[in-house]
């Protein structure tokens, strides 16, 4: 499965900041569920996405942004010969957890990992780019449920009996109350269980029993599913067993996993009006990954795990380390100071010594001009307002040094002191108005920069982009800086990146200078804006090392950093999202920066805690002064001067494979009311899944029909149809002013914006 530098740049998805090492975390699980789907497709194995997954695969098109785990389900039949499969099929290095082959796993479900334990092998971290711990995807089991209530119940005491005399043993041991019970299951289930010694293989083998009468329950006996251990023990009455007939495959990250055909009506029954976002901390430590982390370093009593640390020097610019070289400011007043001597030269002793004909003053002035000319056409470029002015007057100061000289040569000596006052006076006008150009057109403006990584981040800096070019007195500049993959060496190459030559989204009378070719150091800026947090602490991309925090510092007066993304506001008890304060807040950016531009009030508060909790106390005033908070992000609300209504039509394959006919003429009648005011609005009809194939394999007839209708009124002034492809999502809804019918992703890319939303069941 391949991943590009874009997937695990960071990003907010819904408010939440996903950084790259929560990115990492998902992209090994989803190469876990590679290889699951693989075996499931060469042996036909139904499977399909359970809990939070397929909350995420539904309502995100991908992961939960604040969850990390990776969840699927079976029916009991599958599960047994995905079993037998992955036996033969898994590669050599993955493994099945269960209660079976893995200590202290006490749960009925099973799960595959990509190692048994963490790996920092050199093969293992380029092919998960850099992640060594270990990735799973939970696998749970459901089996059909009596359709007595009272069988039911019977059933699921006697797996509690079971499970309950099964953990004491594994706990404590045998004593005489499980001896007695012990003899009753061997009596009732004919299983000879008290010759087994060891507490481990009792237990395996009392949890092997409670998971056959759980697959007891044959398919023609039954009318709901359920995952029995825990939820139907406690309870739970299951689902149809009809839901899992028919499965269909929705948009997931990069790629796409199968989910029930009817998939709203399960998912609603696991958690009500799950379109409704509880951004609660689920059942599992956030991220996985760190809990692997702190057992490692729990056992590495030599050494400490590498890890971002503060240092109270990075606050200081150590002047040892300033750049060298001079900025182009400084060159431009060196070239002033040559030539103002140069022309103080020029005088009437100038004439009586010969020094204008033995010394070639007037052609070496001529030459410095040209050569301070050619220098500002090459730094700021020829097609320049401010350049084209510059040189022309500096053409105005050569061309008068020029007739100087030639009237000079030319005349006798009793008229060259006449000829050398008349025309010295012109040359000094000249040169006046050239050094008066070049103050006001380039040594008085402020250099501003800003250093990103692409159009997604480029929004972060809109804003202050837009305002410092209101300033006239601004030169506003722009690098668009590449990101590429490292190893866990830090190695990488920037040769073959291919930035996107399509830069429109920066505005107009901003400079875009090259990357591999820009000197900063002799740009100098006045002040330089950055936004990539990490310099070299991003697990496993990086930007070209001279547009580091820690370097560029020593090339501006000021410096400044800028969350790219606007993060929904939180506070302490949003333990994911400070958790993840640790990537782009306690970072080199934050560190190394003059100031640090943050949204609102309450963002400055977070930010401080973490970065004195990071720090420590005595650093709270610095933070205190280095935050400021500023308006920074790009409205994502209403577009303006919206001439109609722009309703997005979402019809869901979840409704054709619910309501079948009734669907259709459903479809029908919707749009013929849409028609009865189409005066008013624009219908932009878009189908979710995007894949056709996935609609006909529920009902290839039906879909046709579907596709049919969509036909006759998509192409209309009023009515066009739109590709619901994951790429297209953001533009859908940054044009649409309403959604309305079926649950999608798209629901809460519109209540983000403040959108009205209607979902119809």
């Amino acid at each position: 499965m391949d991943f590009s530098v874009d997937f695990y740049k960071d990003e907010v998805r819904y408010g939440f900041y996903v950084p790259t090492a929560i990115k990492q975390a998902w992209a090994a699980e989803l190469m876990v569920l590679e290889e699951i789907d693989r075996i499931c497709q060469k042996y036909n194995i139904k499977y399909y996405a359970d809990w939070g997954t397929m909350l995420g695969a539904i309502r995100h098109g991908g992961f939960i942004p604040w969850d990390d785990d990776m969840d699927i389900g079976m029916l009991r039949d599958d599960y047994i010969r995905f079993r037998q499969a992955a036996a033969k099929e898994l590669p050599k290095e993955f493994a099945i957890h269960d209660f079976e082959s893995k200590e202290d796993h006490w749960l009925f479900l099973s799960r595959v990992v990509n190692r048994n334990h963490i790996c920092f092998e050199e093969e293992h971290l380029n092919k998960y780019h850099n992640f060594p711990y270990i990735a799973a995807v939970d696998i749970f089991v459901m089996d059909y449920l009596y359709r007595e209530e009272d069988k039911e119940k019977e059933r699921c005491d006697e797996i509690k009996l079971i499970l309950a005399i099964a953990d004491a043993i594994v706990e404590q041991g045998l004593n005489a109350a499980e001896k007695r019970m012990l003899k009753i299951i061997e009596q009732k289930y004919h299983r000879n269980l008290s010759h087994i010694q060891s507490r481990r293989k009792l237990g395996i083998e009392l949890y092997r029993l409670a998971g056959e009468q759980m697959a007891r329950v044959p398919r023609e006996e039954a009318d709901f599913v359920g995952q029995i251990f825990p939820w139907v023990l406690k309870g739970n009455a299951g689902m149809p067993k009809e839901y899992f007939d028919k499965m269909v495959r929705l948009p997931f990250e990069n790629t796409t996993i199968p989910v029930p055909a009817d998939y709203h009506a399960v998912i609603q029954r696991k958690y009500g009006n799950y379109m409704e976002i509880y951004k609660g901390q689920g059942l599992h430590g956030y991220p996985f990954f760190e809990g692997q982390r702190d057992n490692l370093q729990a056992v590495a009593d030599d050494f400490e795990l590498p890890e971002f640390t503060f240092r109270p020097e990075m606050f200081m610019r150590d002047n040892s380390e300033q750049a060298s070289n001079k900025s182009i400011k400084d060159i431009v007043k060196e070239y002033i100071h040559v030539l103002e001597e140069q022309m103080e030269c020029f005088g009437e002793q100038t004439i009586k010594d010969k020094r204008i004909e033995d010394n070639d003053l007037l052609p070496e002035c001529q030459k410095l001009a040209v050569d301070l000319g050619t220098l500002v056409e090459e730094w700021k470029g020829e097609d320049n307002p401010n350049v084209k002015e510059i040189v022309s007057y500096i053409e105005t100061f050569c061309e008068a040094l020029y007739q100087t000289y030639e009237r000079l040569v030319s005349a006798s000596d009793i008229l060259k002191c006449q000829e050398f006052v008349s025309c010295i006076k012109d040359c000094k006008i000249a040169w006046e108005a050239v050094k008066k150009m070049l103050h006001e057109k380039l040594l008085q403006k402020n250099v501003v920069l800003f250093i990103t990584t692409g159009s997604r981040e480029w929004n972060g800096f809109k804003k202050i982009c837009e305002r410092s070019l209101e300033d006239k007195n601004n030169e506003v500049y722009v690098v668009l800086v590449p990101v590429a993959f490292k190893d866990i060496f830090g190695r990488t190459t920037f040769k073959d990146i291919k930035l996107p030559t399509d830069t429109d989204f920066f505005p107009e009378g901003v400079q875009v200078g090259q990357w591999d070719t820009i000197d900063i150091g002799l740009l100098h800026p006045d002040v330089i804006y950055i936004q990539d947090p990490y310099d070299d602490e991003n697990p496993c991309l990086t930007i070209p090392p001279q547009f580091y925090a820690k370097k560029v510092r020593y090339n501006t007066e000021t410096l400044i950093y800028v969350p790219p993304y606007y993060v929904k506001e939180f506070g302490e008890a949003d333990s994911c999202d400070v958790y993840n304060m640790k990537h782009y807040v306690t970072a080199p950016a934050v560190m190394y920066a003059d100031q640090v531009l943050v949204q609102s009030d309450n963002m400055k508060k977070m930010y401080i805690e973490k970065l004195t909790a990071f720090a420590g106390e005595e650093t709270k005033g610095d933070w205190d002064r280095k935050l400021k908070v500023a308006d920074l992000y790009a409205s994502r609300d209403l577009l303006e001067d919206t001439p109609k209504e722009t309703i997005v039509y979402c019809i869901g394959e979840n409704k054709l494979a619910a309501k079948r006919d009734a669907f259709v003429k459903e479809v029908k009648d919707k749009l013929e009311e849409f028609e009865k005011i189409n005066a008013d609005i624009q219908v932009k009809i878009c189908m979710y899944p995007p894949a056709l194939d996935t609609w006909k394999s529920v009902d290839s007839c039906l879909t046709q029909q579907i596709l049919e209708i969509i036909g006759e009124y998509a192409g209309q002034d009023w009515c066009d149809s739109c590709d619901m492809n994951k790429t297209e999502w953001e533009e859908i809804a940054r044009e649409g002013t309403t959604y309305y019918g079926s649950p999608s992703p798209l629901v809460h890319l519109f209540t983000t914006r403040n959108k009205k939303v209607t979902i119809v069941e």
